[in-house]
């Protein structure tokens, strides 16, 4: 992948043509789709943040299970709550109000926001430069419009001509939030 990666923009739009006639889909649903691919494994390569993660959602339903046939437009990624916050319990409990739930609720994912924002994306952003050189051609952001910060937009550098009936954006979405705790009997 990382191989394809570097190769130019021309001869990555030729690969992607094939597969799409092949397909019979559009070229800039297999490129989008090879982006979400490959930001899954530069995530999960990533040596102190990739264990602590887990892959949910339709996408993985798709790519791991082939549960389902589609083409991904995001990503779903719980991140395990032990390693948002080692100093203190923060976790909504049955035994507590609904009002001390929803302080702990909000304590949780202002913690995973700020794991986003110093921990993940700084790391995000290094593993894909050593791949990937920054000429402007890419970019990774928090999503403005995510309310919760939890949002990282990964804007790729796309080989395809934009047209106007292409209604696929050219950033794949990476959706963070806590992951539920896991129940004993599981």
């Amino acid at each position: 992948m990382d191989k394809f990666v570097s190769l130019a923009a021309k001869d990555k739009r030729a690969y992607f043509e094939v597969a799409a006639a092949n397909l019979n889909i559009m070229p800039q649903l297999v490129e989008k789709d090879f982006w979400v691919c490959w930001i899954l494994k530069v995530l999960f390569s990533l040596p102190e943040i990739g264990g602590h993660l887990t892959f949910k959602g339709g996408t993985s339903l798709s790519k791991c299970y082939n549960v389902i046939k589609r083409f991904s437009e995001d990503i779903d990624i719980s991140i395990e709550r032990p390693f948002l916050s080692k100093t203190k319990t923060i976790e909504p409990d049955k035994k507590r109000s609904n009002k001390e739930n929803q302080k702990r609720l909000k304590e949780l994912q202002a913690v995973c926001k700020t794991k986003i924002d110093e921990v993940i994306i700084p790391s995000l952003k290094r593993a894909i430069t050593a791949t990937l050189p920054d000429k402007g051609e890419w970019k990774l952001s928090l999503d403005s419009e995510d309310p919760d910060g939890q949002t990282v937009l990964f804007t790729f550098p796309h080989a395809m001509i934009s047209t106007t009936e292409s209604y696929i954006m050219s950033s794949v979405k990476v959706e963070f939030g806590a992951q539920c705790p896991r129940r004993a009997d599981r």
